[in-house]
C-alpha cells in the first residue's frame, strides 16, 4: 500500500496491516541475520505473533537493563507498556505499587534482546553489516532515491527496507498517536495543523530524514535511536518532546516554542534557531559518538552547547545560558587537547 493509503486508515486497522506485512517479513529477517535471535525467543517464551500483537516491537530490543512488560485491560482493550528496571529499590518499589493495580493481568520480566545477546556473545559487535562493517544496534545503512520524497528508500541493519510512511502530508501529530510507527520510514513527511492528543507516544528505530512541522503542536512523544536529519519545525509547539540515542543531523526551529525539551545521549549538530521560546530545554551529549572518534565529538558538543547558549540568551535565561557557556568551554579545551595529543601521535607513527 501507498503512503497516503496507509495514513487514510484507522489507527487499528494501520496497526493490523502493520503485523500481517512489513512487520512479519522484517521479524523473519531477524530470525535469520540476529545472532542468537530464536535462541532469545526460547528463554523467554516470546513468539514473533506475541511482540508484534503489543503493537511496540522496538521496546523488545532497545533498554540497557533488565525490562518488565506489563499487560493490561481496559474496557476490553490490551494495553502493554514497558518499564526498565534501574535498580533494586526501583525493582521492590514496583512490586508494591503493581500489587494495587487492579487492571494488570499478565507481567514479563526480559532482558532486551541487545542488551542479552552482547552478554551471550562477550562482544558489543552483533550485527554484519555489508558496507559498514559490525554494528553494536540496528541503525540506517543506506537506501535508494534519498532526496526523492515520493521514491526515498530506507535501509536498517541487517539489510532490509522498512516500511514507506514519508512523502507525504497529514493534518496534525494527533493522527501518529494511537499507531505503530516502530520501524519505518518516515523521511520527508510533513505535519501540518494542531490535531493532537495528550497521550504519550513513543517511535524506536525510524528514519525521519527532512521531517516537517508547520503550525503543529507536538506533545508527550519520545524517540528513540531514531535517525534524523534536517528537521524543519515552523510556527509550532513543542511540549514534553525527548530524543533518546538518537543521529540527529542538523534541525531547524523558527517561531516556534521548545518547553520540557530533552536530547540526551544524541549524535546531534548544526542546531538553528530563530524567534524561539523555551522553558527547560536539557541537552546531555554522549560520551562518544558510534560514527566518529573522540576528537569530532567534543568538537560537536562545544558547537551545540554553543547554540543552545545563544538561544538561552535570547530568552533571558542568564543561569542556563552560563552553564551552556561553561560546557561549550570545557568542550572546546578537550578537543583543542585531544586534537593536539592525536597530532603528536600521528605524526609520530
Amino acid at each position: 500500500m501507498k503512503p497516503d493509503e496507509l495514513w487514510n486508515l484507522n489507527d487499528e486497522e494501520f496497526n493490523k496491516w502493520r503485523r500481517e506485512n512489513d512487520l512479519k517479513r522484517l521479524f523473519d529477517c531477524f530470525q535469520k541475520k540476529l545472532p542468537l535471535f530464536d535462541e532469545w525467543l526460547s528463554e523467554y517464551n516470546f513468539s514473533i505473533e506475541f511482540i508484534l500483537n503489543t503493537d511496540k516491537p522496538g521496546s523488545f530490543f532497545y533498554w540497557d537493563s533488565e525490562t518488565i512488560l506489563f499487560k493490561s485491560n481496559d474496557n476490553g482493550f490490551n494495553n502493554y507498556f514497558f518499564v526498565p528496571i534501574e535498580g533494586k529499590t526501583h525493582d521492590k518499589r514496583l512490586k508494591k505499587i503493581l500489587q494495587k493495580k487492579q487492571l494488570i493481568i499478565e507481567q514479563y520480566r526480559f532482558k532486551p534482546y541487545f542488551l542479552w545477546v552482547q552478554e551471550k556473545l562477550k562482544t558489543n559487535k552483533i550485527i554484519k553489516t555489508k558496507y559498514c562493517g559490525e554494528l553494536d544496534t540496528f541503525r540506517y545503512i543506506g537506501g535508494t532515491a534519498p532526496d526523492v520524497p515520493e521514491k526515498c528508500s530506507a535501509t536498517i541493519s541487517p539489510g532490509i527496507t522498512v516500511l514507506k510512511l514519508g512523502g507525504t502530508k497529514i493534518s496534525g501529530w494527533g493522527l501518529t498517536t494511537f499507531r505503530n510507527l516502530d520501524f519505518t520510514n518516515l523521511d520527508f513527511l510533513e505535519i501540518e495543523g494542531k490535531h493532537h492528543w495528550d497521550r504519550e507516544l513513543n517511535i524506536f528505530y525510524s528514519s525521519c530524514r527532512h521531517l516537517k512541522f508547520n503550525n503543529s503542536e507536538i506533545n508527550f512523544t519520545k524517540f528513540y535511536a531514531c535517525r534524523f536529519e534536517s528537521l524543519t519545525v515552523f510556527n509550532s509547539r513543542f511540549y514534553q518532546t525527548e530524543f533518546y540515542s538518537c543521529e540527529f543531523f542538523g534541525a531547524d526551529f523558527e517561531n516556534s516554542s521548545l518547553i520540557n525539551f530533552i536530547v540526551e545521549n544524541c549524535s546531534a549538530n548544526r542546531f538553528s534557531f530563530n524567534r524561539v521560546e523555551v522553558d527547560n530545554i536539557i541537552y546531555l551529549p554522549p560520551k562518544k559518538e558510534w560514527h566518529s572518534g573522540i576528537v569530532g565529538t567534543y568538537k560537536t558538543i562545544a558547537e551545540n552547547y554553543k547554540r543552545f547558549r545563544v538561544l538561552f540568551q535570547n530568552n533571558g535565561h542568564r543561569k542556563e545560558a552560563g552553564e551552556a557557556y561553561y560546557k561549550e568551554r570545557l568542550y572546546a579545551l578537550k578537543y583543542n587537547f585531544s586534537n593536539l595529543n592525536f597530532k603528536r601521535v600521528f605524526y609520530l607513527n
